[in-house]
């Protein structure tokens, strides 16, 4: 009787193992029916100038190479559009996304992975003209978003939108847009009054931390907080200073401290907590 029970039972567990080979109804079938291959834009090389443009320099280009793989290894690469789209803080000033520029599958070269490689390569009078936009439509701290489409030949297009969160990380590193911010670098140094504001969070000074300023090779006093949680100095580029450098030097708490430079009213720089020590700080300076 029990042989009898077992037998029977090995026969349902049999028969319920064959049903289930015969007849896949489950999710995963489901989505590897559906499954389709695509493509990818990866950053190979971040951007020259961090993301931005320098109004007062309009030919210094905004650079980044780009690689592109598909299904095919780069054989359905029709070409790669750009488009940019200004956001402007110009009261009234409203101008719609377009394209600038292709870079076209005779624009890539194949890398050392057997890859697509391409740059994609503009300055700011370049984009400037592409949306029709002029001098008086931005101002410094603005920024044009640099938006990447993937076209390829059998026409399907690949962008932002589709870029999910694991597209963004650091292997596949694929935005498609970049933010690059406007600002107004000079070539040589602004002559006028200098403000620093700075603070201390913890309320002890600056702890041996200090900012360095030097003119055409000559070095001020360094300006610091010597004790408390803030404070308030400045120094003067007279005109016709042709070499300007203004460095954080590194204290002993550098976590607690933050500072802001200013000139005629307008923020120039802010760094901190941890400031970048030992570096030449650049300024945006948009007003004269």
């Amino acid at each position: 009787m029990i042989k009898n029970t077992i037998s029977k039972l090995l026969l349902l567990s049999g028969l319920a193992l064959f049903i289930r080979c015969e007849d896949p109804d489950n999710a995963i079938y489901t989505v590897l029916e559906d499954y389709t291959n695509g493509a990818v834009l990866r950053t190979k090389a971040d951007p020259l100038n961090n993301f931005q443009f320098n109004s007062s320099e309009k030919d210094q280009e905004f650079y980044v190479r780009i690689e592109q793989q598909d299904e095919e290894n780069g054989d359905l690469l029709d070409y790669v559009a750009v488009y940019l789209k200004l956001s402007s803080s110009v009261a009234g000033v409203s101008i719609p996304e377009t394209e600038a520029m292709r870079l076209e599958a005779s624009d890539f070269s194949k890398n050392d992975n057997g890859l697509n490689e391409g740059v994609v390569r503009l300055d700011l009078n370049r984009a400037l003209q592409a949306l029709g936009a002029s001098d008086t439509q931005y101002n410094g701290g603005d920024a044009i978003t640099v938006r990447l489409e993937l076209v390829l030949t059998d026409g399907r297009t690949f962008s932002s939108d589709d870029a999910t969160g694991s597209l963004q990380g650091s292997y596949f590193s694929s935005p498609y847009a970049y933010n690059a911010i406007i600002k107004c670098i000079p070539a040589s140094p602004k002559a006028g009054t200098y403000v620093v504001d700075m603070q201390d969070s913890y309320g002890d000074g600056w702890n041996g931390g200090a900012i360095i300023v030097t003119i055409d090779g000559t070095t001020l006093d360094p300006i610091t907080i010597t004790s408390g949680s803030g404070g308030s100095d400045s120094f003067v580029v007279p005109p016709g200073a042709s070499v300007l450098s203004v460095q954080y030097s590194s204290g002993s708490w550098d976590s607690e401290v933050t500072f802001q430079i200013s000139r005629n009213n307008e923020t120039i720089f802010t760094d901190g907590p941890n400031p970048a020590a030992g570096t030449d700080m650049v300024f945006s300076i948009c007003l004269d």
